[in-house]
């Protein structure tokens, strides 16, 4: 395999090092979604674009699950290698998957459209689909570009080219209500496109619990992320 590097390694240490409670908010959404704590029997699970491993190293622990990563950055896939077991395309994929879960991933892939095809093709009837994504186009900034972000979503587009392929929506909300707010003040102040640490961790220490208590009593009507849920039938 040629040699490949993701342009955001470096985010990704900030975000793994600085925003903890966000990522424990994100994986207790996969494991709501995905029913992690409702089947006893063994679930393949694969995880596409698992990066440096932030979130498939939670779930080795539940060994009712049998896990699988699509990776490409060569670096990312010999550690990850050490612990599951990686592919580096869909196309690679052998096995009939239970569910496929994507962490800001999405929004980097040109023709999104034909990646969901493939999810949808992977998974076995009645298997899950959970993508997280960047919310809204006008919150695209300097950042958004160098870091290689496509787009950023609306509910209707993730809805529309989800159900285009086949999938049947479960649910569909926006999440990070005040990460909202956060996004417009670091596009107006954040213009060399950098992620700044201390930043993330004051947002991430601040700001996440108190949207995560929010989103407990009512569904948000905007978010800087949404996150999708869905079916194969």
């Amino acid at each position: 395999m040629n040699s490949v590097k993701y342009s955001g390694d470096t985010v990704l240490d900030i975000i793994s090092l600085h925003a903890p409670n966000r990522n424990r908010s994100i994986e207790k959404l996969i494991v709501e979604n995905l029913k992690l704590d409702v089947y006893n029997q063994t679930m393949k699970i694969l995880e596409f674009g698992a990066g440096k491993g932030e979130f498939i190293r939670r779930f080795i622990p539940r060994k009712n699950l049998n896990l699988f990563a699509v990776e490409i950055d060569t670096s990312y896939v010999k550690s990850l290698s050490s612990i599951v077991k990686v592919f580096n395309s869909m196309d690679e994929v052998s096995v009939e998957l239970d569910c496929i879960y994507l962490i800001d991933v999405l929004e980097h892939l040109e023709n999104d459209q034909f990646f969901l095809k493939q999810f949808y093709d992977k998974l076995k009837v009645g298997g899950r689909l959970f993508i997280y994504v960047p919310a809204r186009m006008e919150l695209y900034s300097s950042f958004d570009k160098k870091i290689g972000h496509f787009r950023r979503y609306t509910l209707k587009e993730l809805r529309t080219k989800a159900t285009a392929e086949g999938f049947t929506i479960e649910e569909l909300r926006y999440h990070e209500l005040l990460g909202y707010v956060a996004s417009w003040i670091n596009k107006l102040f954040g213009n060399n496109g950098d992620l700044n640490p201390t930043a993330v961790k004051m947002y991430d220490k601040i700001l996440v619990p108190l949207t995560n208590f929010i989103e407990k009593l009512i569904p948000v009507p905007i978010g800087k992320s949404i996150y999708l849920s869905a079916r194969k039938y």
